[in-house]
């Protein structure tokens, strides 16, 4: 399986900070036509309710030296998107919504471009209209990913993902082509599922909401 250290760390004056693979802060330094150096840092918080962090909650941003941070926080859609996000004072400081496929159909506020994390609460790249996935671009517009899924092996087997089982099979990050692990041998999920009971049981409460 390919590392999950494979992170873009920077982008153009800007400069980005891992906890494995959820970015906790962007640090952005930019000088102006007058020579000016401006400074800006965010600093994010994830879901730490979820064993997989998926979610956004809290962004602390500041323009200022020293840094004078100011919180907001993020609420989300059914979908995993983020929906609004919230400023310390109640005020709604962006809301967004978005086409099927991820296409952005409103976005207004004032802090809905500044804020990176969108729809799927991914990465949000607005200079190149893509959105980040840490392993590939994706371009909701037309709805497609911009490059291959990097799967090892993927010359030498025509549908690596599950060996193309993805009824019986399951493969968290889509990364993996061992033959010797569960996802490649195809294994049907009940004959293991006292490996995933805690994951099970998740999914039955989310199906139970419905019927």
């Amino acid at each position: 399986m390919l590392s999950c250290h494979f992170r873009r760390v920077t982008k153009n004056d800007q400069r980005f900070v891992y906890n494995g693979y959820l970015q906790i802060a962007n640090f952005k330094q930019s000088v102006t036509n007058s020579q000016r150096t401006t400074h800006s840092s965010q600093l994010f918080i994830w879901d730490p309710t979820e064993p997989v962090a998926t979610r956004p909650l809290v962004w602390n941003f500041s323009t200022f030296q020293p840094f004078n941070f100011s919180p907001s926080y993020y609420t989300h859609d059914g979908n995993k998107n983020v929906s609004d996000v919230i400023s310390e004072n109640g005020d709604v400081a962006a809301q967004y919504e978005y086409a099927p496929f991820g296409a952005a159909t409103i976005r207004h506020g004032a802090s809905a471009i500044d804020n990176p994390w969108r729809f799927s609460s991914e990465y949000a790249d607005d200079d190149t209209v893509t959105i980040y996935y840490n392993y590939r671009h994706y371009e909701p517009a037309m709805g497609r990913w911009l490059s291959r899924d990097p799967q090892k092996n993927h010359m030498s087997v025509l549908y690596v993902m599950v060996e193309n089982n993805h009824v019986g099979a399951w493969d968290w990050l889509g990364l993996d082509s061992d033959p010797n692990s569960l996802c490649a041998k195809g294994k049907n999920l009940a004959e293991s599922s006292s490996q995933y009971s805690d994951i099970i049981k998740k999914m039955e409460k989310i199906t139970a909401r419905y019927p």
